[in-house]
């Protein structure tokens, strides 16, 4: 969660005038700022390697801002889009940067308005400018490696840090504890997957930080940053659970690269041998996993069963919950939920957040056990 004052956070639990700014920047230099936004929205999953898109309607009445050429303020060829959003506080606003969001897509819809003056007829066009946008990690998937690459860096961090250069800008991650790579290993054309790969040995994943840089999130739980409370005095509005069997799994198989080429796979495997849920005939549901950063029999041995160990976890109810737009909060952060009878976590794993004033929706996973306790 970005950090935003307690009046900020205080506000979203009332009557807020909800603030939306939206600026087009090309090659570092800003080009047009206070776009004129009637409706969009910005979606966020933490499931997806470019997690975050948004959808914008602008509003073009004088016909200034419609693409004319691949040069245009408004185009997918360059052009990039910095949102903020937040609250009118008084006599003061305070605004959290969204993220910076390549265009990928524009639609226009076009008018014209007609005038007569002095006997002559002057049209002027008009309409508005659909654009579709998503964040940063689209520079990495677009920039393939020309061709195959290996390390040579060393080091998880160095590697990212190395084969991001020239390409996106790399923030460093603070305290995750860096590895080793088996100078072995060898990169596809795919940058972006190579770049989930190296993550994923750190137990994290890429994602993009609101000043643009790319960077990596620890996967385990981190402490909750907000609290949504019901009632007339707080943000949440209503929430809802499901269970599926769908995402379920009893088993990990993770395989990894020989070190000596030609020889076969290195392959781990755990299972659940306990519980309702055990490994068992009608209910044989593994987990598999790949990466050729792993060498050695020890290494899938213990990634088989870090693998299973975090799909036991991962166990939770899908729970959806409508709240107050607060756009410090991201995919990924744990908040603390008001239930019937106490409060649980919840980690977002999803969020869309309206640009013109609404409801944020956000879904989230908690731990069956303990949402049980309190729903």
């Amino acid at each position: 969660m970005d950090a935003v004052s307690p009046a900020f956070v205080a506000a979203l639990a009332g009557s807020f005038q909800w603030v939306v700014t939206v600026d087009v920047w090309v090659d570092g230099q800003l080009v047009a700022s206070g776009l004129d936004v009637s409706d969009g929205s910005l979606t966020v999953d933490a499931g997806q390697a470019i997690r975050s898109r948004v959808t914008l309607t602008i509003q073009d009445p004088d016909g200034l801002i419609r693409p004319t050429g691949d040069d245009s303020t408004i185009s997918p060829y360059g052009p990039e889009l910095n949102v903020k959003a937040g609250l009118r506080l008084g006599a003061r606003t305070e605004l959290v940067s969204l993220g910076w969001f390549p265009i990928t897509s524009v639609d226009v819809e076009q008018s014209w308005r007609t005038y007569r003056s002095a006997g002559d007829v002057i049209r002027l066009p008009s309409g508005t400018v659909e654009v579709e946008a998503v964040d940063r990690a689209q520079w990495v998937g677009e920039a393939r490696f020309e061709a195959r690459e290996q390390p040579t860096s060393g080091t998880v961090l160095g590697e990212c840090a190395r084969i991001l250069s020239g390409v996106a800008p790399w923030l460093p991650p603070s305290g995750v504890a860096d590895q080793s790579i088996p100078a072995t290993v060898t990169y596809d054309d795919d940058r972006l997957a190579a770049l989930t790969a190296l993550a994923g040995v750190l137990d994290c994943d890429p994602i993009c930080t609101p000043s643009g840089s790319i960077t990596l999130a620890p996967r385990a739980w981190g402490d909750p940053v907000w609290t949504i409370e019901g009632g007339d005095d707080g943000a949440l509005y209503k929430w809802h659970r499901s269970a599926t069997r769908d995402g379920l799994y009893n088993a990990a198989i993770v395989t990894g690269q020989d070190p000596q080429y030609g020889l076969a796979p290195k392959i781990g495997r755990a299972r659940q041998t306990d519980g309702p849920l055990r490994y068992r005939q009608g209910l044989r549901i593994p987990y598999f996993q790949s990466s050729p950063l792993l060498t050695s029999q020890d290494q899938v041995d213990a990634a088989a069963r870090t693998t299973l160990t975090k799909q036991l976890g991962q166990r939770t109810q899908t729970v959806t919950v409508e709240c107050s737009p607060n756009p410090a909060i991201d995919a990924g952060d744990v908040v603390t939920l008001q239930a019937a009878r106490g409060t649980v976590p919840v980690r977002i794993q999803q969020l869309s957040l309206p640009l013109a004033p609404g409801r944020m929706q956000l879904t989230c996973q908690a731990d069956p056990t303990l949402l049980g306790q309190v729903a």
